[in-house]
């Protein structure tokens, strides 16, 4: 996985896992950008 792209499955279950985050008010329409490549060890 650290040297590859993510599989579409991978992509999938982060992204319905950031869907499913119940955010603040305060934060909608708040743009981020998330690195996920950074806390992943080998």
């Amino acid at each position: 996985m650290c040297s590859g792209n993510f599989t579409e499955k991978l992509k999938s279950c982060f992204l319905t896992y950031f869907l499913g985050i119940d955010f603040p008010k305060e934060l909608h329409n708040l743009k981020f950008e998330v690195r996920l490549g950074s806390i992943l060890k080998c």
